[in-house]
């Protein structure tokens, strides 16, 4: 890898896949900004335009997606997002290669920020260890886990969590909301068939388990009360693809091809199949009572 150096100045790299910039990855993006008032260098968050999983066709449920990522990384401390990608010519770099033909002259890194369970290198051969072994090429910063209730925080854990619909624990783990952004599109008119207007709400979703959550959604510069339901409305057997239907409280704007940005706060109830209609609509009813009520007391 002998490409033009980026950074001619020097900067402050702060290493990993970054995905959901949990309060592990935050803890990263505080220490290099405290070195930054030491040395006068930029904060850069290097990450991968995709997971490396992917390049092996196993790419994970992401918690955020790239841009996501990059507004919160700026948010926490970062001056600037590095997506590389994830080729094979990334993958089969040594992890000596990594660290001379990539840290020190693509990115003329004057000081390295990780976590102490990073991993780089073909193979995750590299540690950081191993990157004591260059301290006379740049400072390294080695952060200790972040735990929540005794155990290390981790995407893989937060995603487990969600997945369980531990909603509460996992926006603990992530230090700030849950958001996924989507353009409202013509559904399946189920919620008119029940009688409750929804919007239909297409995007990428983070690994949400099927269900029913109290929401906000975010229309012009207004954070609106709603109720939500994540997953395949197994009533009505239409497929298995799992959609984002949003009802707004004493909402009736058309939000047709409009982008919406939906925030969970709470996790209702899972997602289960009913006798009949009427039976989905009564429970509906009380989802909808259920939000009024817990937004009635937090507005």
């Amino acid at each position: 890898m002998t490409e033009k150096c980026l950074f001619p100045e020097g900067c402050i790299a702060v290493l990993g896949m970054f995905d959901g910039v949990h309060i592990g990855h935050q803890a990263l993006l505080k220490k290099a900004a405290e070195l930054k008032k030491k040395l006068r260098l930029q904060v850069v968050m290097v990450t991968f335009q995709l997971h490396p999983k992917a390049l092996l066709g196993n790419q994970p449920e992401l918690l955020t997606t790239n841009e996501q990522k990059e507004k919160l990384a700026l948010w926490f401390g970062a001056d600037q997002v590095l997506f590389e990608p994830f080729d094979q010519k990334m993958r089969s770099l040594s992890p000596e290669q990594f660290v001379k033909d990539y840290l020190v002259q693509r990115l003329n890194a004057k000081c390295v920020v990780v976590g102490e369970n990073y991993r780089f290198g073909y193979r995750h051969a590299g540690s950081p260890e191993l990157l004591k072994q260059y301290e006379e090429s740049f400072l390294l910063d080695i952060v200790p886990s972040v735990k929540a209730m005794g155990i290390p925080v981790s995407s893989t854990r937060i995603r487990e969590l969600l997945q369980q619909g531990e909603l509460k624990e996992a926006l603990f783990c992530l230090g700030h909301p849950l958001e996924t952004v989507g353009r409202v599109e013509h559904g399946r008119q189920v919620g008119r068939r029940l009688g409750f207007c929804t919007a239909n709400v297409e995007g990428t979703f983070p690994p949400l388990k099927h269900g029913v959550y109290l929401t906000r959604c975010l229309v012009g510069d207004r954070w609106l009360p709603s109720v939500s339901n994540f997953g395949v409305l197994p009533t009505f057997s239409l497929g298995n693809t799992p959609r984002l239907e949003c009802h707004i409280l004493h909402f009736y704007e058309n939000l047709y091809q409009k982008t919406l940005t939906v925030r969970f706060e709470v996790f209702l109830r899972p997602e289960r199949k009913f006798s009949d209609e009427a039976a989905l609509a009564e429970q509906v009813k009380a989802d909808i009572a259920q939000a009024e009520n817990y937004f009635s007391n937090c507005l």
